[in-house]
């Protein structure tokens, strides 16, 4: 599917693999140009099945859900394991996609209720086509570049995870100012991949663009969005994790001595 060097094109330069993925061509030829425009053609059309929420109470009912089943059930689902009897249901409805704007692999886990989720296999007990999943795990680069699709959690954008994010946070709130999370479920997977995303990419944020998110950095600030330890423990549950507001918690800043103390 995705264009191969052709006999007779020699690269000028060996381009550098990174994690493990299949470079493309250096030499463009007229097959190799032609061949990417068919398929682009074909990633721009609704060819792709997937799942979309697509009201606020599918998404509660799915972020529900996902408190109550861990990481292994999470990993079943994904390798299309979890659709038996008493399996887990999505929630999400089923339609047709292009490629742009859609969650693949591990970005579902920052972006599932945001956008359309691939959800592209064959029937039960039948085996999947390859060309896709080839295209997945050995393009992920191209796949975002090219096709403006989201394989991996650090290629989706900051303003869809903040989304993303309030609108768990909202969903588990118990109290005003307080959510609770179960420790090891699927959703606090969720919200462990959505913090290290926003903490490793809103610093980098260029002033210019500081306004873009402004708007969903206060609504996060209104929100229950991080947890805390509470020396209060009696009355709490061992395996759940309390959400409080950004305002109310304490963050444990690092022991400076000598000159750094200073």
């Amino acid at each position: 599917v995705w264009p191969k060097h052709r006999p007779g094109a020699i690269p000028e330069a060996i381009p550098e693999i990174e994690d493990g993925e299949v470079p493309l061509p250096a030499t463009v030829t007229a097959e190799n140009a032609d061949d990417m425009m068919n398929l682009l053609e074909a990633a721009s059309l609704r060819i792709l099945m997937a799942r979309k929420h697509v009201s606020d109470k599918s998404i509660k009912d799915e972020t529900l859900e996902r408190n109550e089943r861990n990481k292994a059930d999470d990993q079943k689902d994904a390798k299309g394991k979890g659709r038996g009897k008493g399996k887990h249901k999505p929630n999400a409805e089923l339609e047709l996609v292009p490629f742009e704007g859609t969650a693949f692999k591990k970005a579902r886990t920052v972006l599932w209720s945001t956008c359309p989720l691939a959800d592209h296999r064959s029937e039960a007990g039948k085996k999947d086509a390859h060309n896709l999943k080839s295209l997945v795990e050995t393009h992920r680069n191209g796949m975002f570049q090219v096709f403006g699709a989201y394989v991996m959690p650090q290629q989706a954008p900051l303003s869809m995870v903040m989304q993303h994010l309030a609108s768990l946070c909202s969903n588990t709130e118990v109290e005003p100012g307080v959510a609770n999370v179960t420790t090891g479920s699927q959703l606090h997977e969720d919200l462990k991949t959505c913090w290290a995303h926003l903490a490793e990419h809103l610093p980098n944020v260029p002033p210019e663009k500081t306004a873009e998110h402004a708007e969903a950095l206060a609504k996060l600030r209104s929100l229950p969005c991080v947890a805390v330890a509470s020396e209060d423990v009696a009355d709490r549950p061992m395996d759940v994790t309390t959400l409080t507001l950004p305002k109310f918690a304490f963050f444990q800043l690092p022991l400076l001595k000598g000159s750094e103390a200073n």
